[in-house]
């Protein structure tokens, strides 16, 4: 299994040079080791987001239009695994300051959401 993540990570790193190049970025995506969704250091980020598709009280749009971007320096999206967080897994993440978001009506696979969000964030950064 260990050589099946570092092929992965190997995968992820050299996508993250080729997406650098082709769209001439600044600040390269970070690709760190798994870990257990408690053991994220949420305490080192500005904006923590959280897209969940039973979320229907903010949107993306609401959360970031709501002044919490002026002095926001450093974000972390959190996307969760095909199938979707366990209900228990947002009320940990909501609890320790994420923002819970609705990316709309549909639900997005992984990939898609995580290409959603990020647009959107360099769309509202730009």
């Amino acid at each position: 299994m260990c050589g099946k993540i570092e092929r992965k990570k190997e995968k992820w790193n050299t996508i993250v040079k080729e997406t650098m190049k082709q769209c001439q970025g600044v600040k390269p995506t970070q690709i760190q080791e798994i870990i257990d969704l408690k053991q994220l250091p949420l305490e080192n980020y500005d904006l923590i987001l959280l897209p969940y598709e039973c979320e229907e009280e903010h949107s993306l749009k609401h959360v970031l239009r709501n002044g919490l971007l002026g002095a926001t320096k450093k974000i972390l999206y959190i996307i969760g695994p095909e199938g979707g967080f366990e209900k228990e897994e947002i009320e940990h993440l909501a609890s320790k300051g994420a923002k819970v978001v609705s990316l709309g009506k549909r639900i997005l696979r992984a990939e898609t959401a995580a290409i959603v969000v990020g647009g959107v964030l360099v769309h509202e950064f730009e």
